[in-house]
């Protein structure tokens, strides 16, 4: 016998939950393994996962509709098989990273993987609701990407100027850009001007690969933030997203856990 997935909802239809307070940390509950149907695979965090889907941490979530299938690692538990999902919601939140993501109903549950996935939400029921969670009718949503939620993490950055390259610290992350911290070091010591092309090397210690990218350097930064400047990133290809995505998540999970 096959199970089809519930509504998502909490609440009865028609109705329009109480607006939840905003939360202070994230509940991340599983690693999330997803796949696309091009292939494509995106090593994401859930941070809900129920009997009907799940919500899942992301800063590039796929578009309405789309089916793929995801693989959870629920923490502290055993893994659950491949389960087939599909989009329903997304949010891209400018101001904050950890409310950015999207919702999966899931599809054509059999017995079996519903017995499993019955015992892992058993044991993370008490766990709290994402906090990027869509407020209101819980209608799939999009919100218009204005500009990408920057994360703050101290990353080492090798920075690639004409015949030298000087090492700086990462003040924070977007997938669109970074800040970068002086260190001490003064603005005229790089020669640098606004508008100028650089390289950068942004070292994540917990990957094989560094990530790579060209920017342009957009304002200087000084004053209640940390002397430094921020840049533009240019022309990202496909890997390189997927690197620094992967990136930005370390940056929130290590904050959170």
């Amino acid at each position: 016998m096959t199970t089809t997935a519930h509504d998502l909802s909490d609440t009865a239809p028609g109705t329009r939950p109480a607006r939840a307070p905003r939360a202070s940390h994230v509940p991340l509950v599983a690693r999330a393994i997803c796949q696309r149907a091009s292939g494509e695979m995106l090593a994401l965090h859930a941070t809900r996962i129920s009997l009907g889907g799940a919500s899942i941490l992301s800063l590039r979530p796929p578009p309405l509709g789309e089916e793929l299938t995801i693989t959870f690692y629920p923490r502290g538990m055993a893994w659950l098989r491949p389960i087939r999902c599909r989009v329903i919601a997304s949010c891209v939140d400018p101001a904050d990273a950890t409310r950015s993501g999207f919702e999966v109903v899931f599809v054509d549950l059999d017995d079996d993987a519903l017995d499993a996935l019955q015992s892992r939400v058993a044991a993370l029921e008490a766990r709290s609701r994402p906090s990027f969670a869509p407020e209101g009718d819980r209608a799939p949503l999009i919100f218009e990407r204005r500009r990408d939620p920057r994360v703050p993490g101290a990353r080492k950055v090798i920075v690639r100027l004409p015949g030298r390259e000087v090492p700086l610290t990462l003040a924070d992350l977007s997938m669109t850009g970074a800040r970068l911290a002086l260190d001490g070091r003064s603005w005229e010591s790089l020669g640098l001007a606004l508008g100028a092309r650089i390289g950068l090397t942004i070292i994540d210690p917990f990957a094989v690969e560094s990530v790579e990218v060209e920017a342009a350097v957009v304002r200087r930064t000084s004053g209640l933030e940390l002397p430094g400047f921020a840049v533009r990133f240019l022309e990202l290809d496909l890997a390189t997203a997927q690197r620094l995505e992967g990136l930005i998540l370390d940056l929130i999970v290590s904050r959170v856990v």
